[in-house]
């Protein structure tokens, strides 16, 4: 399912009927206008498609289109529209068209580089067009002014690009919002969620991802922050991280509210017997205080016979993405938003060292009641400055839950039964996005030794090692064996991981040095 190089990020509209698919720019073209899309047709053998366009009955027309003899067509003309046909004959080859308004001209390029066709443009173009362009398909404008849809194309888009004279108006890219796969539009900033209800007569416009698809935030934004994949929780979830946390543990996850209006706790180790002068209890904890509007962050710690609990309250809590720190070595909290220190907290704990009674919950505590609403980008549980665990999102076998890249254990819900189990969003469908949670690391190798090299991205559908650019055959496991090389050279590997839907990641380069070989004398 995976060859290297020939797997660009598209997006693909299925056509089933002569109208309802589309994607609209909201720029209308004038006689400044240069667009260029990178595009594959898909339905070679219908006719009057449009890969994009727009005719207006007062003004500039263009389009890219399958002629009636199947070669692709086009126009660039004030209205009437003139038809023209490059000869080309249709298929499901990549190609980049340009059409150049006010230098004159169009191309078809292949993906290659080999140019299959260019033509002057001769007819007037003088007037700006009064109905927006649009990809996947065209629109014209009738005599009443109403624009109308028309002739939609089964067509992938790899990118699309329109200027205005020297300036850079519609730059598009594929993206995936929330397991939705669109169009970016990066020069403004937004995205085009397609309508998918579809119907009888004008079928159904689906969005298809393939290739290297760069993620996309669920707010729009091209922020990598907030692109991540998460589990959603609705306070029924929880991980069990089988751990007990002590004096020397540090805890760090990784979050956002979706819920402000209950008391939620996003981890915790909070025994039934809180009074119990036996136990410890850690937390984290969301609480909209009552008869105030303020929303309100704590730690929560606390050890004997009272139920009257230390509360350290962080202001007022919003629907930021938030990295939480809680770091009983050092007796502090740490609170981020969106990647800035907003607060330090001086947490009052019992002195010496403890040992909870209980394990760990992240997205609840053992209590039973007490979950959370949000979603969990990641957790990690240090002692002692050393990294225990690594939680990350991801879907194993079906069900979505978390990575631990250092344990090696796959976590799922543990708090009801699977059938309310989390939710996966984010980056990616099959795995936790397009991000390897464990590099490979390089070493050096001397002749007749080998070298392990490992790497994990969760959900991934498989592997493909490469040595030096080139595909080690055969090498499809997250473990490659590496054999000594040519003396005094070093070699770089790389893994790649795929998707049964779409999308690869590449790994971090590992570097392997072949040390030179030779006799060893020792002189007295």
């Amino acid at each position: 399912p995976f060859v290297l190089g020939t797997d660009d990020g598209y997006v693909r509209s299925d056509r089933t009927k002569r109208e309802g698919q589309w994607l609209d720019t909201g720029y209308c073209a004038n006689p400044q206008t240069k667009i260029e899309v990178d595009f594959a047709l898909m339905d070679v053998t219908t006719t009057q498609q449009r890969i994009f366009g727009a005719d207006t009955v007062d003004g500039l027309g263009i389009s890219l289109h399958v002629t009636g003899d199947k070669t692709f067509g086009w126009c660039c003309s004030d209205d009437p529209p003139v038809w023209h046909s490059t000869t080309v004959a249709v298929d499901g080859q990549r190609r980049k068209v340009t059409i150049d308004v006010p230098n004159r001209t169009i191309s078809l390029v292949t993906a290659e580089g080999e140019t299959e066709y260019e033509a002057s443009i001769d007819t007037t173009c003088s007037r700006a067009a009064t109905t927006s362009l649009r990809l996947f398909g065209g629109v014209y404008t009738n005599e009443t002014g109403t624009a109308i849809q028309n002739c939609p194309a089964s067509v992938k888009i790899f990118g699309a690009r329109i200027w205005n004279g020297d300036t850079l108006v519609r730059d598009y890219e594929p993206r995936v919002v929330d397991n939705v796969e669109t169009l970016y539009e990066k020069v403004g900033g937004s995205v085009t969620i397609p309508d998918l209800s579809g119907s009888a007569d004008k079928g159904k416009f689906r969005f298809t991802g393939g290739g290297n698809i760069i993620s996309a935030s669920a707010n729009g934004t091209g922020s990598a922050v907030n692109a991540d994949a998460y589990l959603e929780d609705t306070s029924a979830q929880a991980i069990d991280t089988g751990y007990y946390t002590s004096r020397k543990t540090r805890l760090e996850i990784d979050f956002a509210i979706n819920n402000f209006s209950g008391t939620w706790y996003y981890f915790g180790a909070v025994s039934s017997s809180a009074t119990s002068s036996a136990t410890n209890n850690v937390g984290l904890y969301y609480q909209k205080q009552n008869g105030k509007s303020d929303r309100n962050f704590s730690f929560r710690h606390w050890k004997g016979t009272t139920t009257t609990w230390p509360l350290a309250n962080d202001s007022k809590a919003t629907p930021a993405r938030y990295k939480v720190v809680m770091d009983l070595p050092a007796a502090k909290g740490y609170w981020y938003a969106d990647g800035a220190l907003k607060k330090t907290i001086s947490l009052s704990l019992p002195s010496g060292d403890f040992k909870n009674t209980v394990p760990l919950l992240v997205m609840s505590t053992q209590t039973g009641g007490s979950g959370a609403y949000g979603r969990l980008y990641s957790f990690a549980i240090y002692e002692d400055d050393k990294l225990l665990h690594r939680y990350t999102p991801c879907v194993h076998n079906g069900v979505a839950g978390v990575w631990d890249s250092v344990g090696k254990a796959f976590l799922a819900n543990s708090k009801n039964a699977a059938g309310t189990g989390f939710t996966f969003h984010g980056a990616g469908v099959d795995g936790g996005g397009m991000v390897f949670t464990e590099q490979p690391q390089g070493g050096r190798l001397s002749r007749g030794h080998t070298l392990a090299l490992t790497a994990f991205a969760p959900g991934a559908a498989g592997y493909q090692w490469l040595k030096n650019g080139a595909i080690v055959e055969g090498a499809t496991g997250r473990t490659l064996e590496v054999a000594y090389g040519e003396g005094g050279t070093t070699d770089t590997y790389q893994c790649v991981s795929y998707y049964e839907l779409f999308g690869y990641g590449t790994s971090a380069e590992a570097h392997v040095e072949n040390l030179p070989s030779g006799t060893v004398m020792t002189v007295r």
